[in-house]
């Protein structure tokens, strides 16, 4: 199934806690392709209009893309999961 998307937001979590995100003009698998190919790289690249912003994806706790990727299935993906929240938490006790 192709995406309507065509520019891909992402959200890196690093160790210190701090977040940054990108905007990128890809569709979200083609941006998944290539977090695939990060685990075997040492760094990220990211060129932007004014500077080039280059991560450490071994100091990367989290990556979250949006839009979702509905179509990536099979071993360690778990689909129609939802976040839980404390309010949400509080109802199921």
């Amino acid at each position: 199934m192709q995406s309507q998307y065509t520019e891909t937001q992402i959200t890196f979590s690093y160790e210190n806690g701090h977040e940054e995100s990108f905007s990128v003009p890809m569709t979200p698998q083609e941006v998944y392709q290539q977090l695939q190919l990060a685990v075997e790289m040492p760094l990220l690249t990211f060129h932007l209009y004014d500077r080039s912003v280059t991560i450490r994806f071994d100091r990367v706790l989290k990556v979250e893309v949006f839009p979702a990727l509905p179509e990536m299935q099979g071993d360690g993906v778990f689909p129609n999961a939802q976040v839980v929240t404390a309010m949400r938490r509080a109802t199921r006790r």
